[in-house]
């Protein structure tokens, strides 16, 4: 991995690889980082890494503006773009409990629909119906086909958004190759964490279930064609439920983690409290457990019981 931070550092490091893989312009990402280059840690640091990565978000957005202004959409479309990837790579840095994060995860939101608008008309922000509320998605149809198209239900992991998924490119590289493409913020991710307060749970057979009803209620989707890929966390939810969704064609654990619990009791028992700056606070904020790590009297880390129950 490209380590443009020294130091304990590596979140950021992953931020800014992430970056330059979605589109990033490395003299942007270059600008938005120094604030915070000589920062001591990412914990000291969080705000001057806000800071930094704001401004250049900020800035392009107001050249956007400017350039749709003066009729130049595909510009614009395009700083638009980038300015909600560096918000969405720099949000997923911030603790849960800073105040600015769920104002600043707006701006992305507000980016993608500008992108969308202006550039990629093939993208539309969609609703599926859940449980009385509805999931925030993209939607990006199939290129080149008439009629009915085989469609992939896409899940982010753990700390993504359906931002990231949109950024990353994957979506337009497969509805260039003749798929839809349903990106989900599924709960505990993205929107419908942030601004729904759907949290994650084992049964995510409910949210395929959810997903596939979605799309066999729209007439650009061959039915008997919809898969479900999931990466990083995504990759665990997929297997249940593609084992209780009978109705999905295929399925893809992306980057797995096939036994979660027991892969985050090793990280606590190696890493410690934190291997990652709000680590386990951001799993309990996903999980929907209130509580935090501890440590026993023999200094062996171990969990709250409330941690310990959302495995």
């Amino acid at each position: 991995m490209f380590e443009y931070f020294t130091g304990p550092k590596y979140i950021w490091n992953m931020g800014v690889s992430a970056t330059l893989n979605s589109g990033g312009q490395i003299f942007e990402v270059d600008k938005a980082s120094r604030p915070a280059k000589e920062a001591a840690d990412v914990d000291s640091g969080a705000p001057l890494f806000l800071q930094g990565w704001k401004a250049v978000a900020d800035d392009l957005a107001e050249q956007a503006k400017e350039a749709e202004a003066a009729g130049h959409l595909r510009t614009a479309g395009q700083k638009w773009f980038r300015s909600g990837v560096y918000v969405c790579q720099a949000e997923r840095m911030l603790s849960e409990s800073m105040p600015e994060r769920r104002a600043f995860y707006q701006q992305a939101l507000d980016a993608m629909q500008k992108t969308f608008d202006l550039i990629d008309p093939n993208t539309s922000r969609v609703e599926v119906p859940f449980e009385g509320d509805s999931l925030p998605a993209y939607f990006t149809k199939a290129v080149g086909t008439d009629g009915l198209a085989p469609t992939v239900i896409m899940w982010n992991g753990l700390d993504s958004t359906k931002e990231h998924m949109y950024t990353s490119g994957w979506p337009s590289e497969m509805s260039q190759r003749g798929y839809n493409v349903l990106q989900v913020d599924c709960p505990g991710s993205g929107e419908a964490l942030r601004f729904r307060g759907l949290k994650a749970r084992i049964s995510t057979e409910d949210w395929a279930k959810a997903c596939v009803d979605y799309l066999e209620g729209r007439d650009d989707v061959d039915t008997g064609r919809i898969g479900l890929v999931g990466w990083s966390l995504g990759g665990y939810y997929v297997p249940r439920a593609a084992a209780f969704e009978k109705r999905l064609a295929y399925a893809v654990a992306w980057g797995a983690n096939h036994n979660w619990g027991e892969v985050q009791r090793g990280r606590l028992e190696r890493e410690g409290e934190n291997p990652v700056p709000h680590y386990w606070e951001h799993v309990l904020w996903v999980w929907g457990f209130e509580g935090k790590t501890r440590r026993s009297s023999s200094s062996s880390p171990t969990t709250s019981t409330s941690m310990a129950s959302s495995r």
